[in-house]
This record gives C-alpha cells, sequence and structure tokens, in this order.
C-alpha cells in the first residue's frame, strides 16, 4: 500500500476556514476503499479498480467516433482508443449495414481468476453479496487475478477490441440496455469474457419486449414490400405498450372475477403506526378497472399506476423466470417468447395469488 496525504480546506460554522489532513491509500489494484460491511483491518483490506481509467481520453473516443464517415472508420477508432463505457454502440450505413457492439473498456483476467472469483463468491460472504450486484471481486493475492497484458489493448490490463462483441448484420439489431448475447430475433453472440456480462440467460421484459416489437416491425414491412422509416421506428418507441401487461393481463383478470371478497390483514409501519385495520376488499372494483384497460400507458388510464404496484410485489426474478408469475420457465431457444403464462394458483390459497400478496402489502 502507498499513503497519499490529502489536505482539504473545510468551511467551519463560523465562518473561518481550516484545513483538514486526512491520509488515504492506494494498491496495484486501485485505491483502498471503506464502505459498509467492507471495512479495513489486519486481515484484509478492499480495494477498487475501474477499467474506464485506463482507457485513452474519452474526448479522443467522441471525436473520432463524431469524425467516422463509414462503419470501417468507426470500428477503428474504438479498436484505438475505445468505446464509450456506459452505453452500447449502434450505427448504420448509407450502404443498408447495421452495427451493435459493446467494446467499453474490460478488464482482461485470466481464466483462472475468474474461476477464482467465482469460487470467492460463493465462500466469501462479503464477495456474495458484490456478486448480488453485478460486480465481480478478485482476491488480490492470487497471482492469476492480476489484470493481463494482451497485444493490441487501447489500455493496459483491457481486453482488445477484437475480443469485445460486435456484430455487423444487413437487417436490423436493437440495443436493448439489457444484454450483448442477443442483438435481435436471430443472432446470438457467445463466448465472451463474463465481466461483459451473461449470455444465454433470461432477458428483462424491456429488451423482451424491445426485441419483439422491433422484430414484428420488420416483419410487417417485409410483408408490405416496403422500406422502413424514421416514422416507424418513432412509432414502436412511443406507442406505449408494455410487455408484461400483453402476456397477462387477460388471464389475470380472468382469475380476478374468480374471486369476490379477500381479507386483508392490518399492516403496521416500522414506527409502530398502523398503515390500513384489517380488512374486506372487494375485487370488483380491480377486475372491471383492469378489464376495462387495453394495455396502453397513457396518462389518463388509472389501470398503469395498478398494473405498476401489482408487478412491484414480485421479485425482480420473478419476472425471468417461471415461479410466483409466469408458468412457463425461460427456455434458450426462445429467448424472446419465455418465461410466459400466468402461474397457476398456489394449493390453498384461492385463485389469485398475485393479488392476495400484493393487497397485504398495498392500501387503497
Amino acid at each position: 500500500m502507498t499513503p497519499v496525504p490529502v489536505a482539504v480546506e473545510v468551511l467551519g460554522g463560523d465562518g473561518s476556514v481550516s484545513t483538514v489532513q486526512r491520509t488515504v491509500y492506494t494498491t496495484v489494484h486501485g485505491p483502498v476503499v471503506a464502505l459498509p460491511g467492507m471495512g479495513w483491518d489486519t486481515r484484509r483490506a478492499y480495494a477498487y479498480r475501474d477499467a474506464a481509467l485506463v482507457r485513452p481520453a474519452m474526448v479522443d473516443q467522441f471525436l473520432g467516433m463524431n469524425r467516422s464517415r463509414s462503419l470501417a472508420d468507426m470500428d477503428d477508432v474504438q479498436a484505438t482508443v475505445g468505446a464509450t463505457g456506459w452505453t452500447v454502440t449502434v450505427a448504420v450505413s448509407a450502404s443498408g449495414w447495421a452495427l451493435v457492439g459493446d467494446p467499453s473498456a474490460t478488464p482482461a483476467v485470466s481464466d483462472a481468476g475468474l474461476l477464482g472469483a467465482l469460487a470467492f463468491g460463493v465462500s466469501d460472504p462479503v464477495a456474495a453479496a458484490v456478486a448480488e450486484q453485478g460486480a465481480v471481486m478478485l482476491v488480490g493475492s492470487e497471482p492469476e487475478s492480476l489484470w493481463q497484458e494482451v497485444n493490441g489493448a487501447v489500455g493496459a490490463g483491457l481486453l482488445p477490441w477484437s475480443q469485445l462483441p460486435r456484430v455487423k448484420v444487413r437487417d436490423w439489431v436493437v440495443a436493448t440496455g439489457d444484454t450483448h448475447w442477443l442483438p435481435n430475433d436471430d443472432v446470438v453472440l457467445s463466448g465472451f469474457s463474463p465481466l461483459v456480462g451473461p449470455e444465454g440467460q433470461a432477458l428483462s421484459p424491456r429488451a423482451r419486449y424491445s426485441l419483439s416489437a422491433v422484430a414484428q416491425m420488420v416483419d410487417l414491412a417485409r410483408v408490405d414490400g416496403r422500406n422502413l422509416g424514421a416514422s416507424d421506428v418513432r412509432a414502436v418507441l412511443l406507442e406505449n405498450q408494455g410487455l408484461v401487461s400483453g402476456l397477462l393481463l387477460d388471464d389475470v383478470v380472468s382469475r380476478c372475477q374468480t374471486a369476490d371478497v379477500v381479507a386483508v390483514d392490518a399492516r403496521i409501519g416500522a414506527n409502530g403506526t398502523q398503515l390500513w385495520p384489517a380488512q374486506e376488499v372487494s375485487m370488483g372494483e380491480i377486475c372491471s378497472l383492469l378489464d376495462r384497460w387495453r394495455g396502453t400507458w397513457n396518462l389518463e388510464d388509472q389501470a398503469p399506476a395498478l398494473w405498476t404496484e401489482f408487478l412491484a410485489a414480485f421479485d425482480p426474478g420473478d419476472l425471468r423466470r417461471a415461479g410466483q408469475l409466469f408458468a412457463t420457465d425461460f427456455d434458450p431457444d426462445d429467448p424472446i417468447g419465455t418465461p410466459t403464462g400466468l402461474a397457476p394458483a398456489p394449493a390453498g390459497g384461492g385463485s389469485i395469488p398475485c393479488w392476495w400478496h400484493w393487497l397485504r402489502q398495498h392500501s387503497w
């Protein structure tokens, strides 16, 4: 560890200014951090290393991409100075090629180092908590955890552009903000470092909807024998539809209509205040509201707020797999169409398990 003295001028309550001095520490892996649950003691310290700090100046990336005259120019820029670290790159050419890729700065860690991190994420509670947030904790004292030097990389310890996901096609691609492995309904990208992101796993509802909506738009244009324009894309972006409501709304309404009155327990807040008393809630108004809804998320509709609160009762994982919400599990051979179908009612739980859980947590 290397100590680094830091002095900061601080304004006091009486208007005077004093200098406060602290010492921070850096390591070969990056600065030492002390976060809740990640304290520094005699056995262990935690360092944070940011791949984005290794890449060339960001202004060179944006300047180079803005000056690009072709997709080849765009590739050259990203291969030599990198790409933005928080967005996927999407580009189209006048000759009809579509490009999508995620060549952002990514650490070059050996397979042994990644396997060690995976094992550490299972055996160590702090590493497990970090893994749940989508980050990776390496054991810095192990040589295989060091970032490797790879020829062609834009910075020391990074993967080169050639080892990062990218595809160029003649029809269409979508950057869903969720995953790199499925850029359209026909192309699968795989074999990249897990530090880029998971592959072959269930998509978020947003990603599924984006891919299905664009695929449908393209298919209809092909049937009609016409080219697509900006107005077509704009219509898809602004049509105010949702995936889960489109899949499950009719089944949820049907199940809701089988119930009359649901008993809801009293709920007490964290400060001891009663949020609502024990009561019986009529499902009739709820069912009618949803039955009238056509699934469009417009300001004049009340149903979207109700549907949003309904989905909030489920864990995020329930939106990606079979269980409390969906009946049919994710199928990697049908990643856009699955999971699907309303989950069956639990034994002894009545015919509206989803609403029962939601009503116990929300007041009217």
